[in-house]
């Protein structure tokens, strides 16, 4: 990670935290959308695939008793 790249992820830290104080949901979507974004730049080959496979999977169904 570069020196920019540090700042400029501390800076975005200190304004989620910020839009999370004011309630700014749409800010804060922004800024996760801006976070997940990077990671998946900055992830290795076949990363992104098995997020998509880990979140599509559909948990069995649960017995549950009463």
């Amino acid at each position: 990670m570069t020196r920019e790249t540090r700042t400029a992820s501390r800076r975005r830290g200190g304004a989620l935290a910020a839009a999370l104080r004011r309630d700014d949901w749409e800010r804060v979507a922004l800024f996760v959308l801006l976070g997940i974004a990077e990671a998946a730049r900055t992830a290795p080959p076949g990363a992104i695939d098995d997020v998509v496979a880990l979140l599509a999977h559909e948990p069995e169904a649960r017995d549950v008793r009463a």
